[in-house]
C-alpha cells in the first residue's frame, strides 16, 4: 500500500524481464505494442506478431489515452487473461515503454524489494524484470523508449535497463542472478570515486531531459549540498533544500522541498538561482510535475477537500501561471498525501495516481481534466494472495513500488 511504503526514506525496489515462458504462458497475440502511442490513428499492433488488435473498453469507455490504453484481457481485473495470457518476460515487450504513458515498478510479493517487476498498469501480469534490491527512480528515455534507472546503496549507479530471463524450473520461476550485469552503465563523472572508508559515493538523484533524454543527476559525495549536473558533469544548479522534480524543454529546473508544499515550488532558469513560484495555494501539496510547452504541468493535492488541480507553470510571477483545470474525482477520493512515488502525469496531462481502497489493497486511477472521465486502470481487489513463483503469469503488486513515466 502506498501509505506505509512510499513514506519510507529508503524505498526498496527490484525488477527483471524477458525470456522463456512455460508452456501456455506465451505472449498474448492480442496485446498492443509497447511503444504504441495513444494518439495515433493507426490500429495498435501486437508486440509479438505484429497483427492489428482492437482497442478494448472498460465500463463502457474506450481506454486509449496518454497512459497507453487498456490492453485486451486485463484492464483493471487482476484475474483476467486470455487463453495464452499476456506477454511475460518478452524482450520486445520489455525493451520499449511509451514515454508518454505511466507505468508501475511493483513487486511479485507484497513488500518484497528483491522481486521488483515493471508493468503497464492495465497489464499487471505482463511483467519485465532485471534489477537489484535498491533499484529506484525509473524514467523512460525519449527517443529509444528504454528505461533508465538509479541503483542506490549497493553500487550507486545509473543504468539503462536490459530485460533478463528468469528460468522456469520444477514448475516455478527462478529470478535471474546478477540481473544488472547486462545493463549499460551511464558515467556520472561528477561524483567522487570513494570516500575515506573506501566506499563509493555515486549518484543520489536522477532526472532526464525531456527532449534528448540525457541524464541530470546529483551525487552522494556533495552532501549536504545538492548540485545538479548534466551528463557531461557540468553543474546546472547548486542548492541545499531545493529538490528538482522536473526538467523543462529549455533546461529550466522546477524544484520543491522535501515536504512538497506548493509554497516551496521554485523555478530555476538556466544559470539562475531558484525563484519562488506564485499562484498556487501554498498549503497544497505537489503530486507530480512534467515538462510541457514553455513550462510545466503540475498536479496539486489541495489542502481542503476539493478536486485535484492541474496548473501550468511558466515563471515565478502569478501572472505567469494558471490553473487550467481540475481532475474528475472518483469514488475512491484523493490520495491522502503527496510523495515522489504516488503519482505521475502522462504526456497529455492526465494524472495517474495510487489510492488505498482497503487495508493493503490498492488501485491506480487515471484521471482526466473535467469533464473528461477518470477510470481505475489497475486494481488489487480480487488479486491472488500469492502469485509468484508458480503462476505462469505472475501478478505484480503495488507495494514497495513507484509509478514512472517519461520526462
Amino acid at each position: 500500500m502506498p501509505g506505509r511504503v512510499f513514506a519510507s526514506v529508503l524505498p526498496l525496489l527490484l525488477t527483471a524481464c524477458s525470456g522463456r515462458a512455460p508452456s501456455g504462458a506465451g505472449a498474448d497475440e492480442t496485446s498492443t505494442s509497447a511503444d504504441t502511442l495513444a494518439t495515433t490513428s493507426e490500429p495498435a499492433t501486437s508486440a509479438v506478431t505484429g497483427d492489428p488488435v482492437p482497442t478494448s473498453t472498460t465500463a463502457g469507455t474506450t481506454e486509449a489515452s496518454g497512459d497507453g490504453g487498456t490492453l485486451p484481457g486485463t484492464s483493471a481485473d487482476p484475474g483476467s487473461t486470455t487463453a495464452d495470457g499476456p506477454p511475460v518476460f518478452d524482450d520486445e515487450w520489455c525493451e520499449k515503454f511509451d514515454p508518454r504513458a505511466v507505468h508501475l515498478a511493483g513487486t511479485y510479493q507484497q513488500g518484497a524489494a528483491y522481486l521488483t517487476a515493471l508493468v503497464r498498469p492495465q497489464q499487471p501480469r505482463a511483467s519485465c524484470i532485471g534489477f537489484e534490491t535498491y533499484a529506484e527512480q525509473f524514467w523512460i528515455r525519449p527517443g529509444d523508449h528504454r528505461v533508465v534507472w538509479l541503483e542506490l546503496f549497493e553500487n550507486d549507479a545509473i543504468r539503462v535497463f536490459t530485460p533478463d530471463t528468469p528460468e522456469w524450473i520444477d514448475d516455478a520461476w527462478v529470478y535471474p542472478l546478477d540481473p544488472y550485469a547486462n545493463d549499460e552503465l551511464i558515467p556520472t563523472t561528477a561524483c567522487a570515486q570513494v570516500d575515506q572508508y573506501n566506499d563509493w559515493w555515486g549518484p543520489r538523484q536522477l532526472l532526464l531531459h525531456p527532449v534528448d533524454g540525457t541524464i541530470i543527476y546529483t551525487c552522494m559525495s556533495d552532501l549536504p549540498q545538492r548540485i545538479y549536473y548534466d551528463q557531461s558533469g557540468t553543474p546546472l544548479l547548486t542548492t541545499k533544500d531545493d529538490i528538482a522534480i522536473a526538467v523543462g524543454n529549455d533546461w529550466t529546473l522546477l524544484t520543491t522541498e522535501w515536504e512538497r508544499f506548493a509554497g516551496t515550488l521554485r523555478i530555476a532558469p538556466p544559470g539562475q538561482p531558484p525563484l519562488p513560484v506564485a499562484g498556487p495555494d501554498p498549503a497544497a501539496h505537489v503530486l507530480a510535475a512534467r515538462a510541457h510547452g514553455d513550462g510545466f504541468w503540475v498536479a496539486l493535492l489541495p489542502a481542503g477537500d476539493g478536486p485535484l488541480e492541474r496548473w501550468y507553470i511558466t515563471g515565478p510571477l502569478a501572472q505567469d501561471n494558471v490553473q487550467d483545470g481540475t481532475y474528475t474525482p472518483t469514488e475512491h477520493g484523493n490520495p491522502p498525501y503527496a510523495t515522489d512515488r504516488i503519482a505521475r502525469l502522462t504526456g497529455n496531462g492526465e494524472l495517474v495516481y495510487m489510492v488505498e481502497v482497503e487495508q493493503i489493497v490498492d488501485v491506480i486511477v487515471r484521471a482526466s481534466v473535467a469533464p473528461g472521465p477518470s477510470t481505475v486502470i489497475y486494481s488489487e481487489q480480487g488479486a491472488p494472495a500469492v502469485s509468484w513463483p508458480t503462476d505462469p503469469h505472475p501478478f505484480v503488486y503495488q507495494h514497495v513500488s513507484t509509478l514512472f513515466t517519461g520526462p
